[in-house]
């Protein structure tokens, strides 16, 4: 076998290896699956009675950290008619 060709096998190889570790790694660590069961597990320690609740349904988790919940626009109108009302 050519020393080019050993090579290539072994670099192939390990682009292989490293990029099954890369999947495993970040879709194990998604937040997509962990959002949902750390709520259901949040909303079950914060009732009195856990048994009682049923879940009908569980919606996408929403990115919002670092995030505004109203935009400028918003918040310069919430200004005006707080300085009307004044």
């Amino acid at each position: 076998m050519k020393p080019g060709m050993k090579l290539a096998i072994l670099l192939g190889g390990a682009v292989v290896v490293w990029g099954l570790i890369a999947y495993v790694f970040l879709a194990g660590n998604s937040s997509e699956k962990k959002a949902p069961e750390i709520a259901k597990t949040a909303l079950y320690a914060s009732v009195d009675c856990p048994e009682s609740v049923s879940i009908v349904a569980v919606s996408k988790p929403d990115s919002v950290f670092g995030r505004d919940y109203i935009n400028d626009d918003e918040k310069m109108a919430i200004a005006m008619s707080i300085g009307k009302g004044a």
